[in-house]
């Protein structure tokens, strides 16, 4: 398929946690002084035979400080918040900006506490296929609940059969 390299660390007495080798990269800083600007490093974290684990490390210098930027292992780490500026799809879930939007099915909040809905414009609004419907309004403490669709009736009912109330 091509040309190979190999960096293997042979060890007589190889243990967890073992760094097996690096790429380094090297840049001047204005006063002339060569520093590490970034890495990509590897370490083994379980030398098990037939459950060796590893992960693979990039780093890159922030604020003068060498920092685990990318991990690699038995999932992917970050080492700061992932930016993402041209939105990003998980499954059917696309995030970009202030919309979170679900491209088939239903979307589910499961928390496994409290779900929390904090509106500093104090109003929650509700949406059918972009027509606002209602709104649940908080001015002044107070709480509204409100149709916003001419004509139309806010009902109520129960889960006992009765009729509903409007």
């Amino acid at each position: 398929a091509g040309p190979v390299v190999i960096i293997e660390r042979d060890s007589a007495s190889p243990a967890d946690d073992d760094y097996c080798g690096m790429i380094q990269f090297k840049a001047d800083s204005d006063t002339g002084v060569s520093r590490s600007i970034a890495r990509i490093q590897t370490q083994v974290k379980d030398v098990s035979n037939g459950t060796e684990d590893s992960e693979v490390i990039f780093t890159n210098m922030i604020a003068g400080t060498e920092t685990s930027q990318i991990i690699l292992g038995t999932g992917i780490t970050f080492g700061t918040a992932l930016t993402a500026n041209a939105g990003i799809n998980v499954d059917d879930f696309n995030i970009d900006g202030t919309t979170i939007a679900l491209s088939a099915g239903d979307m589910t909040l499961d928390g496994a506490a409290d779900i929390v809905l904090d509106a500093a414009g104090e109003q929650v609004i509700f949406k059918d296929c972009s027509t606002t419907v209602g709104h649940v309004d908080m001015t002044s403490d107070n709480l509204t609940i409100k149709s916003l669709v001419s004509d139309k009736d806010m009902i109520f009912q129960g889960n006992d059969g009765g009729s509903p109330v409007t």
